[in-house]
């Protein structure tokens, strides 16, 4: 990878950082009306929740990063036809998961996975996906499906 490359990885890495650091003080401003729906207990789970982290579909390390909290989650359900696992060929090709948001399905990598679910399990008993709709689309921040992760 040439070094104009490495530098719009690490630029897009630093603007989704940005973001989420932004999406935290804007969540701790309005903490009150964000969300007002969820019980305390899950809201508080969904502003615990960072994504673990590794490598990303690009070949560089992705920091594990918050998932900017309850404003960001989305209850997903147990229905497969909101998220779904890969099948093989994608498991080779690191897609463990798929979810569906605005009729799209998008991949989900291991370092996009949420950290510590034997810790903080997921007490929604459903899949939530963290994400946020930007000038380039959707930017998928975490995912806790509703079952145990390794």
């Amino acid at each position: 990878m040439c070094g104009a490359e490495v530098g719009a990885v690490n630029r897009r890495g630093l603007l989704l950082a940005g973001g989420c650091v932004l999406c935290l003080k804007i969540r701790t401003a309005l903490a009150g009306f964000l969300n007002p729906g969820n019980p305390p207990e899950i809201s508080a789970w969904m502003d615990r929740q960072y994504a673990r982290g590794g490598t990303n579909e690009y070949g560089n390390t992705a920091p594990p990063i918050h998932c900017c909290g309850h404003q960001d989650g989305h209850v997903l359900g147990a229905h497969e036809d909101r998220w779904r696992k890969g099948t093989d060929e994608q498991a080779r090709n690191g897609i463990l998961y798929e979810v569906k948001i605005e009729d799209v399905w998008h991949p989900i990598r291991e370092y996009q996975l949420v950290q510590r679910p034997l810790e903080d399990p997921n007490p929604v008993g459903e899949a939530v996906v963290f994400y946020g709709n930007g000038y380039g689309g959707v930017t998928i921040y975490c995912f806790s499906p509703w079952e145990y992760m390794g």
